[in-house]
């Protein structure tokens, strides 16, 4: 073949394809036989630019890993044309026994091509998107999905999912295809936080189900395919370290958790032992002030085939070591007689936290022949976070002459979970395949020795006296759950032909034993009093472990957080999938049976020791796909799905938290809901897509947490889930992803309404006088958002191994307390944050990187919509807000390097 070009130019145009699909190639080496000197690669459209090119006649050469090398001559024409058309042939090996295919799933054009080819709404991350992101975590990775936002820590890290203004509790978690244990002594999700990103191949966000996938899930799925064994050795390295803007302009504030007793008193030495406050370690009471160590990464993965690649064995594992912190500042707020919100309070507070994490990856498959293939998966991830919160307040009606009160918290959480998963896959006739798991999952959480120490300042006339100890000043709790977690799978797919239609018939089953085990142990300390009836630091003591307390040590231990909850599910579905020329239909019927129950060790007054909720659902799905192109897909939806109480919400309990006194909902109801879904996908280029969706979900009996006084609670009020009728929730998604030459942008949009009505409490004028009414309020969805969009604007350029990105996420404004009150709901305030990336890769294998986050600073603020002319005098009121929290985590930064041996 000979290409003909004009004889003056010294450009030569092009663009490189796959001889197969005609699908664009990105990253293909183009030069000049002669001047192998004068190369280009190709852009990620598969694009080219040749300069100088001055000779008539030029061979010009293409490669292309995977594909067999393009060579042939140009002669240059002045009739002919500057553009010029690549195609490449496939060069993929077969083995005699056993074809082993590279799927080579880290691409970003193998995530498109899998949601192209998916029977169900689907978003991909693939693992070149994690890697070049900023992200070091799966929960920072998710919010670049279209329609997820994240719920962030109090540090300002990312650490649960909200998928289409759906709260986190109304999805689940997957690690290759298998739901795993929670590790929250409460509730059912997962943090994602302690997923290093390095151990993924790919992040997948299901956004309708089929029935052969489990029903608890309103919002979505997040599933994350962990690395694969490679077709050949291959290893990778990553180093990388960073630091916090925080500790740069404050101290970080610790202490000493190895001495941190992890049992208390009750623990070690039986019930009936009476504590003293020799008992307690007095070593992690003192305060560290310090400037911390720079932030530490590492992680490898070393993985091959053997037996003629038979066997596939990889090993991954990641470490990190970081430094959080927060500055925040928040106003107290109750309603006056008019229903305005009246600050009188103001609170400083600092949170410094030292994070640890380990995660262990590691996979083996093995191909006993072209029938039976067995899988054998192993994970474990170990958090660690050490953290010390400090707080003062102070009385903004009297800031002359009050008194100040001045808080720690010291708090040491350790999170493990643990699993293991053995599959097998058998093609047992040519139209009957048969697949298998069985899984045992354990996770772990617990939190020793958490102290609580409260004290306070006198100020007179503007002079803060030392700090100071009355009676009582100090709690000290120990809290531990452990999940056990044994699951069984059975699917049989059969794929006759009737009708002359290729049909593909499937049925399976599953069964869940889950038994989870709830520890709570408190004591309250009551601190030695002078003959003031003070104890004062500078006289009476100097550094915290000084402090003297009483023999006297109040235990708790018998609060319903003592509970032991079991869980057995068993399901089993029918499911179709039959393609009628360009029409797709995948549907069919899931059953789940639901038996979920507790025990309360300390069963207290007329508090039911045991309680148990049972019923089965029916859960109907149909997925139409019809594909009216190679390169479109519209797609429609139909689904029901459920949502189950947390573990602890069945529960009779009452508790004092973090921050509200909690309390159990033994009648709280299951959420049901029917969810449809629309949308078309265009996938122009391999790497582009644009994609427009259409979702709507009526939810019955949703659960959401709110202040309550419940009937028997003595005018008590309490934080707790209830269900609140119907609520519905809809909404429109845009993806757009676009390359030219080595530029590329990717961008998505977001709108969700939802709506829910409840009943408020509101002051009023009663008989006379004033007193509380109440009144019908309609509200968005706890945590859902009306307006999320990302856009990330990309430079890759694989002849240069220069990649950049610069991504910006919008979260708008959702609530973010649901008060009791009549229009005193408290929101968060929408906020933007940007985060930047750069690296350079060599030949050699060897990558350098830097990565930004939050480069805008952007604060966390939480309002209430309404404002009360009294407060002009202590607060600035605007736009008809009362800014009642106000929260900064400045920037950080993380350079690294990367070593890649294939």
């Amino acid at each position: 073949m000979i290409f003909c070009l004009n004889s003056y130019a010294e450009v030569i145009h092009g663009v490189v394809k796959d001889s197969k699909n005609g699908e664009a190639l990105a990253g293909a080496i183009i030069f000049i036989k002669d001047q192998p000197q004068n190369n280009v690669s190709s852009g990620l459209d598969g694009s080219f630019i040749l300069h100088n090119v001055k000779n008539e006649n030029i061979t010009l050469v293409c490669s292309y890993t995977g594909f067999k090398t393009f060579e042939r001559i140009v002669a240059i024409s002045p009739a002919g044309s500057s553009n010029i058309s690549i195609e490449l042939s496939s060069s993929d090996l077969q083995l005699q026994e056993v074809q082993v295919i590279s799927k080579n799933r880290a691409t970003d054009q193998n995530a498109r091509a899998l949601e192209k080819i998916a029977p169900n709404v689907m978003n991909i991350v693939s693992a070149r998107s994690i890697e070049l992101s900023p992200d070091l975590n799966i929960a920072n990775v998710i919010q670049r999905v279209s329609g997820v936002s994240i719920e962030r820590s109090p540090t300002g890290e990312g650490q649960f999912a909200i998928i289409r203004g759906m709260d986190k509790r109304y999805s689940y978690t997957m690690v290759n295809g298998v739901k795993i244990p929670g590790t929250n002594n409460k509730y059912r999700y997962v943090p994602l936080d302690i997923f290093p990103s390095f151990l993924v191949d790919r992040l997948e966000v299901t956004k309708s189900l089929t029935p052969d996938m489990e029903g608890d899930a309103l919002g979505g799925v997040v599933n994350m395919v962990m690395k694969d064994a490679p077709d050949r050795l291959q290893l990778n390295l990553n180093i990388a370290s960073g630091y916090s803007q925080i500790f740069m302009e404050r101290n970080f504030s610790g202490f000493d958790a190895k001495s941190v007793n992890y049992k208390s008193p009750y623990e070690i030495n039986g019930e009936t032992y009476v504590a003293t406050p020799k008992d307690f370690s007095t070593q992690n009471l003192d305060l560290k002030s310090y400037r911390p160590m720079p932030n530490l990464v590492g992680d490898f993965s070393i993985g091959n085939r053997f037996f003629h690649r038979k066997l596939g064995v990889i090993i991954a594992g990641s470490f990190n070591r970081s430094y959080k912190g927060s500055n925040s500042t928040t106003f107290s707020a109750e309603n006056d007689t008019l229903n305005l919100p009246l600050v009188g309070g103001k609170s400083n507070r600092t949170i410094s936290e030292q994070s640890t994490q380990l995660g262990i990856h590691n996979k083996i498959d093995f191909q006993l022949n072209r029938y039976h293939k067995f899988i054998l998966y192993n994970a474990y991830m170990n958090s660690t976070a050490a953290q010390v919160r400090e707080s003062q307040s102070v009385d903004l009606n009297n800031s002359s002459n009050s008194l100040s009160s001045y808080s720690l918290r010291y708090k040491l959480n350790n999170q493990q979970l643990f699993s293991t998963v053995l599959q097998g896959e058998h093609d047992l006739t040519e139209k009957l395949n048969a697949d298998w798991s069985v899984v045992h999952g354990s996770a772990m959480n617990q939190t020793p020795d958490y102290i609580n120490l409260s004290l306070f300042n006198e100020i007179l006339n503007n002079t803060k006296l030392p700090l100071t100890l009355s009676n009582g000043g100090s709690t000290r709790r120990w809290e531990h759950n452990s999940d056990e977690d044994w699951a069984g799978y059975l699917n049989f797919v059969f794929t006759p032909t009737i009708a002359n239609l290729p049909v593909e018939l499937s049925t399976g089953g599953l069964y869940r034993d889950k038994k989870r085990f709830s520890f709570f142990n408190e004591y309250k300390f009551f601190a030695v009093l002078n003959t003031d009836y003070k104890s004062l630091q500078g006289r009476d003591w100097n550094n915290f472990s000084d402090i003297q307390w009483k023999n006297s040590v109040d235990l708790n231990n018998t609060d319903a957080l003592n509970f032991n909850a079991v869980e057995k599910i068993t399901a089993g579905y029918l499911q179709f999938k039959l393609n009628i020329q360009k029409l797709q239909v995948v549907g069919g019927l899931r059953v789940e049976n639901t038996n979920q129950g507790y025990y309360l060790v300390y069963a207290k007054g007329d508090v039911p020791p045991v309680g148990k909720q049972t019923y089965v659902d029916y859960l109907p799905s149909l997925n139409l796909k019809y594909m009216p192109t190679g390169k479109q897909n519209i797609r429609a939806s139909y689904f029901r799905s459920i949502n189950r109480p947390g573990f602890l919400e069945i529960v009779p309990y009452i508790t004092v938290g973090e921050e509200n006194t909690e309390m159990g909902n033994p009648d709280i109801k299951h959420t049901v809901a029917d969810n449809i879904d629309l949308r078309y996908e265009f996938f122009p280029k391999p790497l582009d897509q644009f994609m427009f969706g259409l979702f709507y979900k009526n939810i019955q009996n949703p659960i959401e947490y709110s202040w309550s006084n419940p009937q028997g609670s003595k005018g008590n009020i309490y934080y707790m889930p209830n269900n609140f009728g119907t609520a519905k929730n809809l909404g429109l998604e845009l993806d757009f992803t676009k390359y030219v030459r080595c530029f590329g942008m990717k961008a998505n949009y977001t709108f969700t309404s939802s709506q829910i009505t409840t009943r408020k409490k509101y002051r009023a004028i009663i008989e006379g006088g004033r007193g509380l009414d109440s009144l019908l309020q309609t509200r968005p969805l706890f945590g859902q958002s009306a307006h999320i969009a990302n856009v990330s604007l990309l430079f890759k350029d694989a002849h240069t191994g220069w990649d950049a990105q610069l991504s910006a996420n919008y979260t708008g404004d959702r609530i973010y307390t649901v008060s009791m009150f009549y229009n005193d709901d408290q929101w968060q305030k929408g906020f933007v944050q940007l985060d930047a990336s750069i690296e350079k890769k060599f030949k050699n294998g060897i990558c350098f990187y830097a990565k930004a986050k939050n480069l805008l600073n952007s604060p966390m603020e939480v309002y209430i919509k309404k404002v009360n002319p009294a407060n002009n005098a202590v607060i600035e009121q605007e736009n008809d807000r009362t800014i009642v929290r106000h929260d900064t985590y400045l920037q950080s930064f993380i350079i690294g390097f990367r070593y890649k041996l294939n």
